[in-house]
């Protein structure tokens, strides 16, 4: 029976300090590595926005290509047409 024990005993701890043949595991990536290798297809869409345009405007509510459609505007009613950026959600503003 103590030769069933030590036998039993020795064959477990052989089977335990032998290495398996899977590979080892990858080290984790940084968050940043993740995003580097994932496929431009899975990226969310990246809009390109230009600058803002510059306008005519009284009160920055009505815009105008030029200072004399600005002027002769009824919107504008004698008010100084100045130019400004006309700044909106679609384009960035300087």
């Amino acid at each position: 029976m103590r030769a069933m024990i030590l036998a039993a005993t020795l064959f477990a701890g052989i089977a335990g300090c032998t290495r398996s043949s899977e590979p080892a595991a990858p080290a984790p990536q940084s968050k940043m590595e993740a995003v580097q290798q994932t496929p431009s297809k899975l990226l969310p869409e990246q809009t390109q926005r230009a600058l803002c345009p510059s306008a005519f405007t009284c009160d920055d509510i009505n815009w105008f290509s030029t200072k004399a459609a600005c002027q002769a505007s009824t919107a504008c009613s004698g008010s100084d047409c100045f130019r400004d950026t006309r700044c909106g959600g679609n384009c960035i503003c300087p």
